[in-house]
């Protein structure tokens, strides 16, 4: 997963998956078919695991507009380093690869609709208890807020520092709070 993720499907080479893998070539290919196999795999492990961390970062908090707090700025810090960030893996395969291979838009898509699912819950519950503006579905919310994400991901790649980034999760999250209340930190 992480061979793919640092280089992207295309210039990941099957040297660079036997060495990630530690599986010689003649391994790979009965396990997993050929690279295209092992990088559904991979694909497929890193929706997994980013859906159960979502999930956790949404519920584990003490309220809903504070899960979904929380998640923005824990996705502030996998989209921003000194030397530079990955992205998604998701989001730059979307870029690499697609339109162009049915099956992995079928991942791509579940991946996305599965953690808009799992948002929208949350803005749904941020409305129910009056933490959020209910101005809007808790769909089109969850689609704001997934996009953000994804923006965080692109612009994390090239920001000097990630001010700016947390900057635009508290704005957000402000212009979706009903109007007497604000969560912004006011760092500038």
């Amino acid at each position: 997963m992480r061979a793919f993720w640092d280089r992207g499907y295309s210039a990941t080479s099957i040297t660079d998956l036997t060495r990630a893998t530690g599986l010689h070539p003649g391994g790979l290919y009965n396990e997993f078919g050929d690279k295209r196999g092992l990088f559904v795999a991979a694909l497929r492990r890193y929706s997994e695991r980013g859906l159960t961390r979502i999930a956790q970062l949404l519920t584990e908090a003490p309220s809903p507009i504070q899960g979904i707090r929380t998640y923005l700025l824990a996705q502030v810090e996998l989209s921003w380093s000194p030397d530079g960030s990955r992205g998604c893996l998701m989001a730059n395969t979307t870029l690499e690869i697609l339109p162009g291979d049915p099956d992995l838009q079928d991942i791509v898509r579940r991946n996305f609709a599965d953690i808009h699912t799992c948002i929208a819950g949350n803005v749904a519950a941020a409305q129910q208890v009056g933490e959020m503006t209910d101005r809007w579905s808790a769909d089109a919310i969850a689609s704001q807020i997934l996009t953000l994400v994804e923006g965080l991901f692109v612009l994390g790649r090239s920001a000097k520092d990630p001010d700016a980034l947390l900057d635009v999760v508290d704005l957000t999250l402000d212009s979706l709070r009903p109007a007497t209340e604000q969560i912004g930190q006011g760092r500038r």
